[in-house]
């Protein structure tokens, strides 16, 4: 597992070849960062959450205001409600009112960030990122096409579902029980849309198979995967197989594992193995 670590890390640096599909014997060079300012943050910042959830759509002169601005709002109120389920609320409810604004499908991050647009997954991560800045234990909980996060704050349980800005957040034992339970897993085969991204509330309503506990870093490498779903669904297959490999990089799920391996298929990638036998066996 190290030894395949190390390569694929190699390869995020390097980039893929991979046959044309017009031309089965042409091959070409699939780039991997989209920018300078990507491949940075994804390299240097693989511990630092804030700044690895900001590699998709990276902006060098993203406007932090925002956040910052919800910090010090947090920060005051922290101070007067540490001890009871008071700073839930606030954090949930200040979050949406200064942040969260408008649901979006495939929403980044930095879009986030930038505009207030959301999914479940860049809703949750921006919640995970408030709680711990607030010593706040949670785990955040990934479902077929959704995500949440679940805790236990000042001795209650508690649920924040960023998608529901009115009523995501949830408090007491059998209120998260009754919410959990339309996603309990009906065991079987897990299998997956790969049409459909985390965030597509349609499908909250399907039989679910997956209940994993994850955290912020793997929330990361959902972002991605979702915006290769989009890439997929746009027929930009290089563009999606590159998404793919950060985000196999970052959590290599069965999910994200099974659509990395499919789109390899698809447009042929292969590696030079003279070039990274060294990395193979060293």
């Amino acid at each position: 597992m190290k030894k395949q670590l190390t390569l694929l890390f190699f390869l995020l640096l390097i980039g893929f070849p991979g046959k044309s599909q017009e031309n089965s014997g042409e091959i070409h060079k699939i780039p991997v960062f989209e920018s300078p300012l990507e491949k940075q943050f994804f390299t240097q910042h693989l511990h630092e959450p804030f700044y690895l959830l900001q590699t998709l759509h990276s902006n060098p002169g993203l406007d932090l205001s925002r956040w910052d601005k919800l910090l010090k709002v947090l920060d005051k109120k922290e101070g007067r409600s540490r001890n009871n389920s008071q700073l839930l609320s606030d954090i949930f409810f200040k979050t949406h009112q200064h942040l969260l604004k408008r649901y979006e499908q495939h929403a980044s991050f930095s879009n986030l960030l930038s505009s207030g647009t959301y999914d479940c997954v860049t809703g949750s991560a921006t919640l995970g990122l408030l709680l711990d800045r607030y010593g706040i234990a949670y785990e955040v909980i990934e479902t077929d096409y959704h995500v949440f996060l679940k805790g236990e704050f000042a001795g209650q349980d508690f649920i924040m579902e960023s998608t529901f800005s009115e009523h995501g957040l949830i408090v007491g034992k059998d209120l998260v029980l009754e919410f959990e339970k339309k996603f309990k897993t009906k065991g079987g085969e897990r299998k997956y849309d790969f049409n459909i991204g985390l965030g597509n509330n349609e499908s909250l309503s399907a039989e679910n198979q997956t209940y994993e506990s994850i955290g912020l870093k793997e929330l990361a490498g959902l972002q991605y995967y979702n915006d290769a779903i989009l890439r997929f669904n746009q027929k930009n297959y290089g563009a999606a197989y590159a998404q793919l490999i950060k985000a196999s990089f970052l959590y290599p799920s069965e999910r994200i594992s099974k659509l990395t391996k499919m789109m390899a298929e698809l447009i042929g990638v292969r590696a030079d193995s003279n070039e990274l036998s060294f990395l193979i066996n060293p």
